[in-house]
């Protein structure tokens, strides 16, 4: 028991926009780490 405490949750963001996953996991204090993203829209992801 208690093995998984320092685990991070890994994320694959998809329609990752501007990052409303990332940024609701960090709110809310969820160690995450993502591990992908998919995003259609280029200038969305350059910004």
């Amino acid at each position: 028991m208690g093995e998984g405490k320092n685990k991070k949750l890994r994320v694959f963001e998809a329609f990752v926009g501007y990052g409303s996953q990332r940024m609701a996991l960090h709110n809310i204090g969820i160690p995450f780490e993502i591990v992908g993203i998919s995003e259609i829209e280029g200038e969305v992801i350059r910004s």
